[in-house]
This record gives C-alpha cells, sequence and structure tokens, in this order.
C-alpha cells in the first residue's frame, strides 16, 4: 500500500513540470508576439484609415456635386458658400428652406465620423476654388508614420489636380470640379 501511494505522489509531482513547460512556452510566443504588435498595429491603422479617406472624400465630394446638379434652373442654385465651414452644417443654396442641409435636407444621407486621429472635413468656395479639407487632430498624430502613409495611399488615387497633401501639417485637400 505504501508503494501504491508513493506512486501516486510522483505522477502528480510528474504532471506539473509539463503545465510549467507550456505555460512558460506560451509566455515567451506572447512576448514575441506583442514585440512585433506595434508594426501590426500601424499596418492595420494606415489599411483601414486610408479607404475610409478615399470614400468619405468621394462621398462628400458627390453631395456637394448632387447639390449643385439638382438646383440647376433655381434662382439661388449652385455650391454650398462659406469659407471653412463643417461640411456637417453645409447647406444646398437652391433647395427650400427648411431642407437645405446636405446630410438632413432633401436628400438625406449619412455623413460618417471621420477616421481615429483625424478632425472633421471642413468645407471651402472662395477664390482659390471648391474644396473639402481633413487633417490629423494634433501635431502628434501629423507626425504618426502610419497616418501619413494612410494619407499618402489615400491621396494616391487623385490626380495631382484633384488631391494634395500639405507635408508640413499632412492636410489633405480634395477639390470640388463639375
Amino acid at each position: 500500500m505504501t508503494n501504491h501511494r508513493a506512486g501516486v505522489r510522483g505522477e502528480r509531482g510528474f504532471a506539473i513540470g509539463p503545465i510549467l513547460m507550456v505555460i512558460t512556452l506560451i509566455a515567451v510566443v506572447g512576448l514575441f508576439m506583442s514585440a512585433g504588435s506595434s508594426t501590426l498595429s500601424a499596418s492595420i491603422t494606415t489599411d483601414r484609415t486610408a479607404p475610409n479617406l478615399s470614400s468619405q472624400a468621394d462621398l462628400i465630394r458627390a453631395k456637394i456635386l448632387e447639390c449643385w446638379s439638382a438646383t440647376q434652373g433655381v434662382a439661388t442654385a449652385g455650391y454650398p458658400v462659406g469659407v471653412g465651414v463643417a461640411v456637417g452644417a453645409l447647406n444646398c443654396p437652391g433647395d427650400p428652406a427648411g431642407s437645405q442641409n446636405l446630410w438632413t435636407g432633401a436628400r438625406p444621407t449619412i455623413l460618417p465620423l471621420p477616421p481615429q486621429g483625424f478632425g472633421a472635413w471642413s468645407y471651402s468656395n472662395d477664390a482659390s476654388g471648391i474644396r473639402i479639407q481633413i487633417a490629423p487632430v494634433d501635431s502628434a498624430h501629423a507626425a504618426n508614420s502610419a497616418i501619413q502613409q494612410a494619407i499618402q495611399k489615400s491621396i494616391s488615387r487623385y490626380s495631382s489636380v484633384e488631391g494634395t497633401v500639405d507635408s508640413a501639417t499632412q492636410t489633405v485637400t480634395v477639390w470640388i470640379h463639375h
């Protein structure tokens, strides 16, 4: 009976060793994975932000052109007016009173939130032309290499006449032409 108990004790002690070995291996693998996660997260940020910037710019341009097109023949027709106006507050001048907001008015559409790390889109219609712009929320985000890569990737789909980037502030400008 004593031998049987000794055997059981030996088996219990023997099982703890492999369990500790597995836990150690998992910890080492986790350490290596976390060391490479900054590169992975930068890649994910770039891959997610670039298409968001492009699709939002295209949607905003389409809504502004829709305003211009839908109101032709109306005395107050044309493009929204203003300089540095928040895109969410744009009004279509040829639409009926109370239905002029580009996003909630006569032809409602949901304006998506700006990508993470960016401020709101702004609109300007002045002697320089009609354009929309978006910029990182601060200089730390503007200096972030993943955000800079996303900006370059998103702007590369436009010609130099359609889209530009201010290299100092990383402000993206997309021009509206009809």
